[in-house]
């Protein structure tokens, strides 16, 4: 991983961290992703986020690339749902 895509994920730490909270309370939880993150906008941007980070996560961290293909799992899962409820 580069120097610039460390800095531009606000450190690796951080990134470590968040994903970490969002896992717990969307996959362990059960929370929506809706009510964890107030707005659908916020859920496309959780989504987005997620996928950047799964890029540029070393690929030795199984942790960490675990839990955010969960965590996209399911903001899928609930996005499906909310389709076929429309």
């Amino acid at each position: 991983m580069t120097r610039f895509s460390v800095q531009a994920l606000g450190g690796y730490g951080l990134t470590l961290s968040v994903a970490r909270v969002v896992h717990g309370h969307l996959c362990q939880g059960g929370v929506a992703p809706l009510v964890l993150m107030g707005s659908e906008v916020d859920v496309m941007k959780l989504r987005s986020s997620l996928e950047i980070f799964l890029g540029v996560a070393p690929s030795a961290d199984k942790t960490f690339r675990t839990q955010v293909k969960e965590t996209l799992a399911v903001l899928d899962a609930s996005a499906e749902r909310a389709r076929s409820l429309s």
